[in-house]
């Protein structure tokens, strides 16, 4: 089937005054480096409990690209 995006947790957090929280997305199973195949993922911050602005710089990275044979790509969340 056709690999999955996951999450390195379901909730992060960061320290009043830290600096940023990194997210790990892990795509499973990774594409064979020789398939030649990337998988283009849209990724933005959405508010819930903390609030763009206030809290975090919103981060849109359009768009999160996993080359053949990776499996891993990080997103640094600034914190205000």
């Amino acid at each position: 089937g056709d690999p999955t995006l996951q999450f390195s947790s379901s909730t992060y957090s960061v320290d009043e005054g830290g600096s940023s929280v990194t997210v790990t997305v892990t795509l499973f199973p990774p594409y064979e480096a020789s398939s030649g195949t990337r998988v283009y993922v849209d990724v933005a911050t959405a508010d819930d409990t903390a609030v763009a602005g206030a809290d975090y710089t919103t981060t849109t990275r359009t768009p999160l690209r996993f080359d053949p044979g990776q499996t891993e790509k990080n997103i640094s969340i600034p914190n205000e």
